[in-house]
């Protein structure tokens, strides 16, 4: 059913007509190439999904020695049927979990060992209870 609204001189119901300017779809000058846009498709990289035998197998390296490099690095990739350059990425993103854990439980170190210095609010509300129930002022 045809639109009772007043539109400009040129502009269709149903856009056809644009669909057949061609100017109207062009790339503007300044937009990408059909190259780059291909050369920028082939550089993301898939990401590598490992199975679980191979976690286990780099999880159990990795607890034994926190850098792999040459020789180990190769032998390890051969035998996970996995590439140098994977092995090497797992390592590196493995060791930076591994000081963030580290962080981590130096903070909770330190917050524990904060906490058994002060006594907490909760044993301080008991302590002042018993007070208040025993008739000692504090």
């Amino acid at each position: 059913m045809p639109s009772s609204r007043p539109r400009p001189r040129g502009f269709s119901v149903t856009g056809l007509e644009l669909a057949h300017c061609s100017g109207l779809w062009a790339f503007p000058d300044w937009a990408p190439t059909e190259d780059l846009r291909d050369t920028e498709r082939q550089q993301k990289r898939v990401r590598t999904m490992f199975n679980l035998e191979q976690l286990e197998e780099l999880e159990k390296v990795f607890a034994k020695q926190h850098n792999l490099v040459g020789k180990k690095r190769a032998q390890l990739a051969a035998r996970l049927k996995l590439t140098e350059n994977q092995v090497r990425v797992w390592f590196q993103n493995r060791r930076v979990k591994y000081q963030k854990q580290q962080k981590l439980r130096a903070a909770v170190t330190s917050a524990e060992a904060a906490s058994l210095d002060e006594p907490s609010s909760s044993s301080n509300a008991s302590i002042q209870s018993d007070d208040a129930e025993s008739g000692v002022d504090g």
